[in-house]
């Protein structure tokens, strides 16, 4: 269990340091600046990239937010929304150290700093990439995970649609974590996928449910299966690609999956780090770390930072089990 907790942080954190460095490029572009494709290595940012001015091996500030609330459950050993508010505004005023965060987290805190509560329908992915580590914390216990998920993301993000997203990714990451029979084949993960449209709030949830179990039940190619779901910052978008991946041949082939997944620039770009994020995620809670090749984990940015919060994070968790 202690290598899904490591494997969830640094597989994120790997599909987002990849995946910044050519997010928001088409395909043109990519195919342009890199001459060995598809990436698969740490590279430097295209000059066109949000990250144009990060080193390669660098991750992105949806790591950081992520990354800023696993901290704080670890520092004071539970889940404390008003801590986790103080880490996220003290990141937010220190614009020397930002790597274009979400303009709607940004937003949120400077509001919620000025006594301003109402508003925040935001609905882009950044909002439920945090869910990892409620994921983590109360992976025994799905209701605890999920009211957990939706707390954290609804902090910033309190659209129907990111409240969704919380839920699925979330379960999703439960099943993975535990290696869930309804991960075993895909007729069972269309049915998991079927059943969670039970828990959505918004019927534009339920669509895109109904188009990635489509995109299951057909085999759609990775090309199809971006111009069916969709693969940019609305949360919608960005988790249905990443569930798409995981869950029509992350099990069976996690490296290629992963692979596949960050490379998911096309004609209009495509938010090639959240989906990074996302699905290395999902990859690293049912697989652990060791499917990555060695030198992504050793050259990953503060990768020790990383296996020290996920082993603390597994000790804290486990000693909240009730047996």
């Amino acid at each position: 269990m202690i290598e899904k907790f490591r494997g969830i942080l640094l597989c994120s954190a790997v599909g987002d340091a990849i995946g910044k460095s050519f997010e928001d490029l088409d395909v043109y572009d990519v195919e342009e600046f890199y001459k060995e494709l598809p990436i698969d290595h740490f590279v430097e940012p295209h000059p066109n990239s949000p990250a144009f001015f990060q080193k390669p091996n660098e991750t992105s500030d949806e790591t950081t937010v992520a990354r800023l609330l696993v901290e704080s459950i670890v520092e004071h050993r539970k889940l404390d929304i008003y801590r986790y508010f103080y880490k996220l505004q003290a990141w937010a005023f220190d614009e020397s150290i930002h790597r274009y965060p979400d303009p709607f987290i940004i937003k949120a805190i400077y509001d919620l700093s000025n006594n301003i509560t109402e508003g925040f329908n935001y609905s882009s992915v950044e909002g439920i990439l945090r869910v990892v580590g409620t994921s983590m914390l109360h992976f025994y216990s799905e209701e605890l995970s999920q009211e957990a998920a939706k707390t954290v993301v609804m902090l910033t993000h309190r659209s129907k649609e990111s409240i969704d997203g919380a839920i699925i990714f979330n379960d999703v990451l439960l099943k993975a974590i535990k290696n869930d029979e309804s991960l075993e084949t895909i007729e069972s993960r269309i049915e998991l996928l079927d059943s969670m449209k039970q828990k959505t709030v918004s019927s534009h949830t339920a669509k895109v449910l109904d188009r990635l179990i489509e995109a299951l039940e057909e085999g759609y190619s990775k090309e199809r299966a971006i111009l069916s779901i969709g693969n940019g910052s609305f949360v919608l978008e960005a988790l249905g690609l990443s569930l798409y991946y995981f869950l029509s041949y992350g099990i069976e082939y996690p490296y290629d999956t992963f692979i596949n997944a960050i490379n998911s620039y096309w004609e209009f770009g495509g938010d090639t780090d959240s989906i990074g994020f996302i699905t290395g995620a999902l990859l690293g809670a049912y697989h652990g770390y060791e499917f990555l090749p060695e030198d992504l984990v050793l050259n990953l940015e503060d990768q020790d930072r990383y296996i020290y919060l996920a082993d603390k994070l597994y000790k804290l968790s486990k000693s909240m089990v009730k047996y």
